[in-house]
Protein backbone atom coordinates (compact mmCIF):
# COMPACT_ATOMS: atom_id res chain seq x y z
CA UNK A 1 0.00 0.00 0.00
CA UNK A 2 1.00 3.03 -0.64
CA UNK A 3 1.98 5.40 2.54
CA UNK A 4 -0.72 8.71 3.17
CA UNK A 5 1.25 9.80 6.09
CA UNK A 6 -1.80 9.30 8.14
CA UNK A 7 -3.62 12.06 6.06
CA UNK A 8 -6.29 11.45 8.44
CA UNK A 9 -3.98 12.57 11.71
CA UNK A 10 -2.78 15.19 9.94
CA UNK A 11 -6.54 16.49 8.56
CA UNK A 12 -7.60 16.16 12.53
CA UNK A 13 -4.75 18.34 13.54
CA UNK A 14 -5.31 20.84 11.60
CA UNK A 15 -9.27 21.00 12.09
CA UNK A 16 -8.59 21.77 15.76
CA UNK A 17 -5.86 24.16 15.09
CA UNK A 18 -8.09 26.16 12.66
CA UNK A 19 -11.10 25.65 16.01
CA UNK A 20 -8.37 27.43 18.17
CA UNK A 21 -7.68 29.98 15.62
CA UNK A 22 -4.27 29.63 15.61
CA UNK A 23 -1.33 28.28 13.68
CA UNK A 24 -0.18 24.45 13.76
CA UNK A 25 2.36 23.88 15.97
CA UNK A 26 5.57 21.73 14.81
CA UNK A 27 5.49 18.12 16.73
CA UNK A 28 1.39 18.59 17.14
CA UNK A 29 0.71 15.21 15.12
CA UNK A 30 3.00 12.23 14.02
CA UNK A 31 2.30 9.68 11.53
CA UNK A 32 2.00 6.41 13.30
CA UNK A 33 5.21 5.03 11.89
CA UNK A 34 6.80 7.90 13.78
CA UNK A 35 4.83 7.44 16.78
CA UNK A 36 5.44 3.62 16.87
CA UNK A 37 9.40 3.85 16.59
CA UNK A 38 10.84 3.23 19.65
CA UNK A 39 14.56 5.11 18.95
CA UNK A 40 12.95 8.28 18.24
CA UNK A 41 15.36 7.59 14.69
CA UNK A 42 12.02 8.67 12.71
CA UNK A 43 11.06 12.44 12.62
CA UNK A 44 8.50 14.18 10.46
CA UNK A 45 7.48 17.47 9.81
CA UNK A 46 8.35 21.08 8.10
CA UNK A 47 11.24 20.99 6.20
CA UNK A 48 10.37 24.51 5.45
CA UNK A 49 10.47 26.07 8.88
CA UNK A 50 13.68 26.07 10.07
CA UNK A 51 12.57 26.06 13.37
CA UNK A 52 10.86 23.07 13.16
CA UNK A 53 12.95 19.63 15.14
CA UNK A 54 13.08 17.49 11.49
CA UNK A 55 14.50 20.91 9.80
CA UNK A 56 17.63 21.41 12.59
CA UNK A 57 18.02 17.42 12.11
CA UNK A 58 17.75 17.63 8.36
CA UNK A 59 20.62 20.20 8.45
CA UNK A 60 23.13 18.11 10.73
CA UNK A 61 24.06 15.98 7.77
CA UNK A 62 23.66 12.47 9.41
CA UNK A 63 19.71 11.96 8.79
CA UNK A 64 18.38 10.27 5.47
CA UNK A 65 15.54 12.36 4.07
CA UNK A 66 12.11 10.22 2.71
CA UNK A 67 10.29 12.30 0.04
Amino acid sequence: EKCTFCFQRILAAETKAQAEKRELRDGEFSPACVQSCPTGAMVFGDLDDPKSEVSRLSRSGRGTTLL
